[in-house]
């Protein structure tokens, strides 16, 4: 990782110097970025992170060109997969990705939302994860911006909640720890994230009693409250389902096992996120799109009844061009997986969207046949 920061940071670098000297920067940009340009030297990743962060923030406040905006926004997301998981990571990516979508620069674009996505995996930032990676999915299939040209480097990010290791002894500890400052400083998103690894530990070792404590506690915390911690307890609420599931016996909503505002939470959950009830498989490659090279995303929109169950499916659509193969494949894997009810008293269907990636990652010939590389990627919006 340090290799490939010190290469894009030195590209990075030598763009933001050629703007420097070309414009006097106001002091909050100049302090920020020689700061920031300090911490590279030192590889300092952190601090870089911290100071880039501050650099880009200073520009837009000064109004200072957009170009060198985006750069700076640039060398912030060169270093996201040190600035930890606290909040911040989301509004930077979408604020630079806006940038580059003005200056009509797809590269940029494409850049920032790769750094920010890769960066939030690497890190275990489940939370940013969460958001990112859909909305990235979604410009895909609408090929904003030309991003299905990139469509492997897409699905080679792993989703950390199922590829992230095991906690060790002192990574636990360190999540007990980053929990509690968290808690403290009332940071909800590193609150979630911090739950979250506890959660994943605990089922793991399925203590789930445990992990179903973990999720009662993060919800009820005062931080992610109010719809400024809603994307915090989304995120600690992905893997109640599974808890439910596989700790309990539970294939009804759940609500049962929670009270006041981790009940609340949970069941306002299941009124916006479709949640399957068993663990979903990604949909097989169709042996036609390997042979003829067919990749793009499909977007499927459906319903799910009051009363849980198999959905009601909507339309599809798939990028960059229809791709009808991908889309029958994705609506017949769909139409058979079922889904949770919704909590007592829930009057409406539940509407969500799937987004799924096909991606052909390599092809090389040995003997008489030709083998894949075949990458299926994943994810349901609101």
């Amino acid at each position: 990782m340090k290799q490939f920061i010190v290469a894009l940071s030195v590209a990075l670098l030598a763009a933001t110097a050629a703007h420097t000297q070309e414009l006097a920067l106001p002091d909050s940009v100049a302090r920020a970025y020689l700061a920031y340009e300090d911490a590279v030297e030192r590889q300092d990743y952190p601090a870089a992170s911290l100071a880039g962060e501050e650099a880009f923030a200073a520009a837009r406040e000064s109004g200072l060109p957009e170009d060198l905006q985006l750069t700076l926004g640039l060398n912030a997301l060169a270093m996201a997969p040190s600035r930890g998981t606290g909040s911040g990571l989301v509004e930077v990516t979408r604020a630079t990705a806006a940038l580059a979508d003005q200056l009509d620069n797809r590269q940029a674009g494409f850049d920032a939302w790769l750094s920010a996505v890769w960066a939030a995996s690497s890190s275990r930032n489940y939370v940013a994860f969460d958001a990112l990676y859909a909305e990235f999915l979604a410009l895909t299939a609408a090929d904003r911006l030309g991003y299905s040209e990139w469509l492997v480097s897409i699905a080679r990010i792993e989703n950390p909640r199922y590829s992230a290791a095991a906690l060790t002894p002192e990574a636990q500890a360190a999540a007990v720890l980053e929990l509690e400052r968290a808690r403290a400083a009332g940071d909800a998103i590193a609150l979630a994230n911090a739950a979250i690894s506890l959660q994943r530990h605990a089922a793991e070792a399925e203590d789930w009693a445990g992990a179903l404590d973990l999720t009662r506690t993060a919800l009820t915390e005062p931080s992610v409250q109010g719809a400024a911690g809603r994307g915090a307890r989304d995120a600690v609420s992905r893997l109640l389902s599974d808890i439910l599931r596989d700790g309990f016996g539970s294939t009804d909503s759940g609500e049962a096992h929670l009270s006041g505002d981790a009940r609340s939470a949970w069941c306002d959950y299941l009124t916006r996120w479709p949640v399957a009830l068993d663990y979903i498989h990604e949909t097989p490659m169709p042996m036609r799109a390997v042979e003829r090279s067919i990749q793009g995303v499909v977007r499927t929109e459906f319903t799910i009844p009051v009363a849980g169950g198999r959905p009601e499916l909507g339309t599809s659509q798939s990028g960059p061009r229809p791709k009808i193969v991908l889309q029958n494949a994705s609506r017949n894997h769909l139409a058979e997986t079922r889904f949770r009810p919704g909590c007592t008293g829930q009057a409406s269907p539940i509407s969500g969207v799937l987004l799924e990636g096909f991606a052909i990652d390599s092809a090389r010939r040995r003997g008489g046949f030709v083998e894949f590389g075949m990458r299926v990627f994943m994810t349901f919006t609101e």
